[in-house]
Protein backbone atom coordinates (compact mmCIF):
# COMPACT_ATOMS: atom_id res chain seq x y z
CA UNK A 1 0.00 0.00 0.00
CA UNK A 2 0.65 3.67 -0.97
CA UNK A 3 -0.33 6.99 0.57
CA UNK A 4 -0.66 10.29 -0.79
CA UNK A 5 -0.04 12.65 2.11
CA UNK A 6 -1.14 16.60 1.71
CA UNK A 7 -0.06 19.09 4.08
CA UNK A 8 -2.58 22.11 4.12
CA UNK A 9 -3.43 25.21 5.84
CA UNK A 10 -7.16 25.98 6.58
CA UNK A 11 -8.20 29.24 5.15
CA UNK A 12 -12.23 28.97 6.50
CA UNK A 13 -12.70 26.50 9.05
CA UNK A 14 -16.41 26.72 8.37
CA UNK A 15 -16.66 24.95 4.49
CA UNK A 16 -13.83 22.78 5.61
CA UNK A 17 -15.83 19.98 6.72
CA UNK A 18 -18.15 20.27 3.56
CA UNK A 19 -15.13 21.08 1.23
CA UNK A 20 -13.55 17.86 2.63
CA UNK A 21 -16.62 15.72 2.15
CA UNK A 22 -15.97 16.36 -1.62
CA UNK A 23 -11.99 15.71 -1.73
CA UNK A 24 -13.88 12.06 0.72
CA UNK A 25 -16.08 11.66 -2.22
CA UNK A 26 -13.61 11.57 -5.09
CA UNK A 27 -10.71 9.75 -3.65
CA UNK A 28 -13.32 6.73 -3.02
CA UNK A 29 -14.24 6.44 -6.55
CA UNK A 30 -10.48 6.56 -7.68
CA UNK A 31 -8.77 3.11 -8.72
CA UNK A 32 -6.92 1.30 -5.66
CA UNK A 33 -8.75 3.71 -3.28
CA UNK A 34 -8.43 2.02 0.60
CA UNK A 35 -9.15 5.05 3.00
CA UNK A 36 -8.78 8.71 3.33
CA UNK A 37 -8.33 10.39 6.55
CA UNK A 38 -8.75 14.66 6.78
CA UNK A 39 -7.30 15.84 9.84
CA UNK A 40 -7.06 19.16 11.79
CA UNK A 41 -4.25 20.33 13.86
CA UNK A 42 -5.01 22.87 15.19
CA UNK A 43 -6.61 26.03 13.96
CA UNK A 44 -5.32 26.72 10.88
CA UNK A 45 -3.24 23.57 10.10
CA UNK A 46 -4.31 20.36 8.63
CA UNK A 47 -3.21 16.58 6.61
CA UNK A 48 -4.82 14.88 4.63
CA UNK A 49 -3.72 10.91 4.10
CA UNK A 50 -5.23 9.02 1.37
CA UNK A 51 -4.39 5.50 1.23
CA UNK A 52 -3.97 3.33 -1.63
CA UNK A 53 -3.56 -0.09 -2.94
CA UNK A 54 -0.41 0.96 -4.83
CA UNK A 55 2.27 3.16 -5.69
CA UNK A 56 0.72 4.08 -9.32
CA UNK A 57 -2.77 4.23 -7.36
CA UNK A 58 -1.41 6.78 -5.02
CA UNK A 59 0.13 8.85 -7.65
CA UNK A 60 -2.88 9.99 -9.07
CA UNK A 61 -1.68 13.67 -9.17
CA UNK A 62 -5.85 14.86 -9.96
CA UNK A 63 -6.56 13.86 -6.30
CA UNK A 64 -3.95 16.49 -5.33
CA UNK A 65 -5.25 19.05 -7.81
CA UNK A 66 -8.31 18.60 -6.61
CA UNK A 67 -7.85 19.49 -2.75
CA UNK A 68 -5.74 22.43 -3.90
CA UNK A 69 -9.12 23.89 -5.67
CA UNK A 70 -10.88 24.39 -2.69
CA UNK A 71 -10.95 28.11 -1.32
CA UNK A 72 -11.04 26.37 2.15
CA UNK A 73 -6.99 25.52 2.10
CA UNK A 74 -4.31 26.09 0.91
CA UNK A 75 -2.08 22.84 -0.33
CA UNK A 76 1.59 23.38 1.43
CA UNK A 77 2.89 19.49 0.34
CA UNK A 78 2.27 16.47 -1.41
CA UNK A 79 4.06 13.59 -0.82
CA UNK A 80 3.52 9.93 -1.59
CA UNK A 81 5.45 6.97 0.55
CA UNK A 82 4.39 3.55 1.30
CA UNK A 83 2.85 2.44 4.03
CA UNK A 84 4.88 0.66 6.31
CA UNK A 85 2.82 -0.25 9.35
CA UNK A 86 -0.60 -0.22 9.88
CA UNK A 87 -3.46 -1.83 11.93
Amino acid sequence: MHAVVIRFTINDRLALPTELAEVVRDASAAPGFVAVYGIALGQDQGISILVFDSEVSASLEALASRVAEHRAVTVATVEVGEVVAHA
